[in-house]
């Protein structure tokens, strides 16, 4: 006996477990041709992703004044990190600041991933400093910008398949500067998979 096994997309797998046909909108990832569907639950829609993945948004705890960001993958989690932002709050004191991201195992001696902003903020200001996912976003180094009266600055890029399990870290590593200095805003997107 041979048995015949149905071929469906995921949206037309979707349809049917639910038993309708509300709208439900396909697409696939261009640089690992990953099909993500949009799904209406309830007039909201929903983002579903093949091999148990979500899109997740971390928000993370602001540091005390003068300490660095640190939010670490939770246990049974990997995370595809991608975009990383924070709000950066620089005293009027001392010289220009550095800031790079990294991404290590737990220990700041194991970095996995280090990007550097690529230009210093001055004292007394106040930055959002974006590290996106995907190619250059400039020729000729980071972008600044102003977006509704505020600099936003962003590195020439972040790398499309950073997958960091459950204990790595991504964290902020800032030269220059002052006890006074502070982080807040931060934001963290992530693909995630319950491991």
């Amino acid at each position: 006996m041979v048995e015949t096994v149905e071929q469906l997309t995921l949206a037309q797998f979707v349809q049917k477990i639910r038993g309708d046909v509300r709208p439900v909108l396909s697409f696939r990832y261009p640089y690992n041709d990953r099909e993500i569907i949009l799904v209406d639950v309830g007039g909201k829609y929903e983002i579903w992703g093949v091999g148990g993945s979500t899109i997740r948004t971390v928000t993370g705890t602001n540091p005390a004044a003068g300490a660095e960001v640190v939010e670490a993958v939770p246990a049974e989690r990997k995370w595809r990190v991608m975009a990383v932002s924070v709000v950066r709050t620089n005293a009027g004191v001392g010289g220009n600041r550095g800031h790079s991201i990294v991404i290590d195992s737990g220990l700041a001696t194991q970095r996995l991933l280090m990007i550097d902003i690529g230009t210093a903020t001055t004292i007394g200001t106040t930055r959002t400093l974006l590290w996106t996912f995907g190619n250059a976003t400039s020729a000729v180094g980071p972008l600044s910008t102003t977006d509704s009266g505020e600099t936003l600055i962003i590195p020439d890029k972040f790398p499309y398949d950073v997958v960091i399990p459950a204990g790595y870290r991504i964290r902020t590593v800032t030269t220059g500067g002052d006890a006074a200095d502070t982080y807040t805003g931060i934001f963290i997107q992530v693909e995630e998979w319950v491991t």
